[in-house]
């Protein structure tokens, strides 16, 4: 159980899909948000990003015990193909920002999308009983990313990891990686880190 209580969540669905869209896996983009100054316009410009982009599916988690009606009308405005609202107030033991929304986002894509709860509204369609094969992203919504790195998502059968730029006052993030294995985390936030 997750250390949060469930929140009302609602999927949009808004492009229809090619036949050979259909064989293309979903990104399941996750992307915690909290109320501050710039929130907005980063939103709307990491959405305009995002509608460019088929089978993505946008999940935008509010750190907050209810969502805001003008998030909600971003997401409406952006025309991605699919998107999901929801918010999840962070715990008061919470160790990072975005880790709880992170996981109700997950949580979201286990239970509701995946079906692996089975009180969960079915989002896959009616009658639907196959799972939607796809890839999780974590994308923050201050991220700024290149539409290149969408098909590379898609490529990625179990688990990917991007260098992150300018990020937490280096030129770069990391992973150092040798034989296929990740030996350590090069960033600014949390050195020292181990995997996992």
């Amino acid at each position: 159980s997750l250390p949060f209580s469930s929140i009302y969540c609602e999927d949009h669905y808004f492009k229809e899909e090619s036949d050979s869209m259909l064989e293309m896996p979903i990104i399941f983009f996750i992307t915690p948000t909290h109320s501050r100054p710039n929130q907005y316009p980063e939103l709307i410009r990491i959405g305009h990003l995002l509608s460019t982009v088929p089978r993505l599916h946008w999940i935008v988690v509010e750190d907050a015990v209810t969502k805001d009606i003008y998030v909600e009308r971003i997401l409406q405005e952006s025309k991605v193909w699919r998107y999901t609202h929801t918010a999840a107030a962070s715990s008061a033991n919470s160790f990072h920002r975005g880790v709880d929304q992170r996981n109700a986002g997950i949580s979201h894509v286990m239970s509701k999308v995946l079906g692996l709860d089975e009180n969960a509204p079915n989002t896959r369609g009616i009658g639907s009983s196959i799972p939607e094969v796809g890839v999780v992203y974590f994308g923050d919504d201050d991220n700024t990313l290149v539409p290149q790195a969408f098909p590379e998502m898609r490529r990625v059968r179990r688990v990917g990891v991007w260098p992150v730029g300018w990020s937490a006052g280096k030129l770069y993030e990391r992973c150092v990686v040798r034989k296929g294995e990740v030996q350590k985390i090069l960033t600014g936030w949390v050195g020292g880190r181990s995997f996992p």
